[in-house]
């Protein structure tokens, strides 16, 4: 199973804090080439289910209110990651984002081995929310570890910063890396 392919670099997490996952650093340029889709909306439905292979899963189904980048044009995006609650149960994975109806995020899609999964673990989120009179993004990085991967050693990377900026314009930056 390839569920989540960036899982995969946390064998080069060592010394990285107990309670992260890391995950490839990618610039937003990168993300926007390594993305399948790029996806503005909200939250309206968040289930957790027993894979096939016995971990918990949980899909996340956004509304699309704005496609940016799509491979597939539909109304409603679902992706899957892993962990979540099923009945007693629970799986967390450090680092993977959390999601509840209702949110207004946008995200930054690749696919995974059965479907559509979060960029990066945990680092393809970004939260929409109003303040001071603007539609205002930022990107929200708690638990995750970032590996910066060249030809030679893998380092760990301090996380990119995550300051509020308004949507219109990271939109507008993130159809400039498209049109490139």
């Amino acid at each position: 199973m390839k569920l989540l392919p960036a899982v995969a670099l946390v064998v080069v997490a060592a010394g990285a804090p107990a309670a992260a996952t890391t995950v490839r650093s990618y610039t937003e340029r990168e993300m926007t080439a390594a993305a399948v889709s790029i996806v503005r909306g909200k939250v309206v439905e968040v289930r957790s289910r027993l894979h096939p292979s016995g971990l918990i899963v949980t899909d996340v189904s956004i509304r699309v209110e704005r496609l940016l980048k799509a491979d597939v044009l539909s109304e409603v995006v679902v992706f899957t990651q892993l962990g979540g609650v099923l009945h007693e149960r629970r799986l967390t994975v450090p680092g993977t984002s959390v999601y509840a109806v209702g949110d207004a995020v946008l995200l930054f899609l690749e696919q995974g081995g059965e479907g559509l999964v979060e960029l990066g673990v945990g680092a393809g989120k970004y939260q929409i929310y109003e303040a001071g009179g603007q539609t205002l993004v930022r990107r929200q990085l708690a638990g995750v570890a970032f590996a910066a991967v060249t030809k030679g050693p893998t380092t760990r990377a301090l996380p990119p910063p995550v300051t509020p900026e308004p949507l219109a314009l990271f939109e507008a930056r993130i159809a400039s890396y498209l049109g490139e």
